[in-house]
């Protein structure tokens, strides 16, 4: 008996010493998940061309820390009744990685689609550079709902030709509807489409619903900004100046200290029974650029404007 009860205890510290250390493996090799290390050319302003990608032993910054410090001030804000709902996708342009709250929760992306447009007229520029300069002329047909809860500082005049270049930078910088309105006119539908499926994105046209975009799959449109992987290094450059430039100032960017450079793009939607804000682009940090995008849905377009500062403070105070 007591032979048998020794072999049994022998058995049982064996066991425990292997799990033991299997578990010590598994977390050790958990904090040290090997990430993507990208290599781009220098010399540019927005763009950061992508020439080799591999992998390094370390993040630059613990990027699950980051998650768990979003999901509470995404609670905390629902707690508040500020938001209703929120989704968030960071990606570390340095490192390449990323992370993402509710990520997979779709939304209507709204005037965010003013983006792909811009990047469809650009792509054509690469092989007709005088289609910039083709004049429209902006109407307004029977029914067309130009109302912005977030007025534009300047708007185009209705019945004026503008060329196509001052159309994109109207669309953009203030997210002039009338100036959007008139470029989507002029632009074959299946060759924005295109766009979108080049991406890997299914199409506005095909999907139809109110809410159809997630915050990952819009993130792609800067992701391929960023690494002038879709349009050429000049278009691209020149694609994310113009997103510099857009005079949005309640989201990420109050959320980032002054004079730090910001591409970015922010959509409204109002639908009968509630709201939504996004704001989405890349913050120039020194020496650490990163991608940050945010959706949220609620009642008060002023409140959700203050949640999307506080989760672009947070992640611009963590990336070190």
């Amino acid at each position: 008996f007591i032979l048998g009860l020794a072999i049994a205890i022998f058995i049982s510290i064996i066991i425990i010493f292997t799990t033991g250390g299997y578990l010590i493996g598994r977390i050790t090799n958990a904090q040290n998940i090997p990430k993507r290390q990208e290599k781009h050319q220098a010399g540019y302003s927005y763009i950061s061309p992508l020439l080799e990608c591999g992998y390094q032993e370390a993040a630059t910054f613990e990027i699950r820390l980051i998650h768990n410090k979003i999901e509470e001030i995404i609670e905390n804000n629902k707690n508040k009744k500020n938001i209703s709902h929120a989704s968030v996708y960071i990606h570390d342009l340095v490192d390449g990685s990323w992370a993402g709250v509710n990520e997979k929760e779709y939304f209507s992306p709204a005037s965010l689609l003013k983006v792909p447009l811009m990047i469809a007229y650009l792509k054509q520029a690469e092989t007709d550079p005088n289609i910039l300069n083709k004049k429209l002329k902006t109407t307004k047909e029977p029914n067309e709902n130009l109302e912005q809860s977030f007025t534009p500082f300047k708007s185009v005049e209705l019945g004026k030709e503008y060329t196509i270049e001052e159309l994109i930078n109207y669309m953009i910088s203030y997210s002039d509807n009338q100036a959007a309105n008139a470029l989507l006119k002029e632009m074959d539908p299946a060759t924005l489409d295109q766009l979108y499926l080049n991406i890997g994105i299914t199409p506005p046209s095909i999907k139809n619903p109110e809410n159809f975009m997630a915050v990952t799959e819009y993130a792609s449109f800067f992701e391929i900004l960023y690494n002038a992987s879709y349009l050429n290094r000049a278009m691209s450059e020149k694609a994310l100046q113009i997103l510099s430039n857009t005079s949005f100032q309640r989201g990420i960017v109050s959320g980032v200290p002054i004079n730090t450079k910001v591409a970015h793009k922010f959509g409204e939607r109002t639908i009968s029974e509630y709201n939504q804000l996004h704001d989405c682009g890349i913050v120039y940090k020194t020496n650490h650029p990163f991608l940050l995008c945010i959706m949220t849905r609620g009642n008060d377009f002023v409140k959700m404007a203050i949640t999307i500062k506080e989760i672009s403070s947070k992640t611009y105070n963590e990336i070190k």
